[in-house]
């Protein structure tokens, strides 16, 4: 009888392994496939620290890098103009002495622009997430979140 269940247990455990080999090899290559869709994300995803940086330094930049024309276009112009003015009202009139300026322009252009800068970073930031999940997306087939900026998240499960 001890002898029996030996052999079931050692039949078993064979069987055990076969199964967790064949398992471990169909994740395998399941994930040759899934490595290679996840390559091609990364490799076509937008950084999302270097879209911000660009805005921050050249008015609309961030966006265009997003590939977002119009809104590249907006800031870039509004952003230009709204620059324009607080310079030009401040240093109007700079080296008269003899005329009381008045910065109200000046003051009110520079907290519109400073205003405006804010929300293009955050709206920069806002379009590289939603280009980076259209991309995902369409790569994985599904609908995907992007956790962090960096993982990858499917299905709840994240995927690096």
């Amino acid at each position: 009888m001890c002898r029996l269940f030996h052999t079931l247990y050692i039949k078993m455990y064979k069987l055990k392994y076969f199964i967790s080999i064949f398992i471990f090899s169909s994740i395998l290559f399941s994930q040759d496939i899934d490595s290679t869709l996840i390559k091609k994300y990364y490799s076509n995803k937008k950084d999302p620290i270097k879209a911000p940086i660009l805005s921050f330094f050249f008015p609309g930049s961030g966006h265009f890098y997003s590939g977002n024309w119009q809104n590249a276009i907006l800031f870039g112009t509004v952003e230009s103009v709204v620059g324009y003015v607080a310079i030009n009202e401040y240093f109007s009139d700079l080296f008269d002495d003899t005329i009381k300026k008045d910065y109200t322009l000046f003051y009110i252009a520079s907290v519109v622009g400073i205003g405006l800068k804010v929300f293009e970073l955050i709206d920069v930031n806002h379009e590289v997430r939603k280009y980076n999940e259209e991309l995902a997306e369409s790569i994985f087939g599904r609908p995907i979140k992007i956790k962090n900026n960096y993982l990858l998240v499917i299905d709840g499960e994240v995927v690096f």
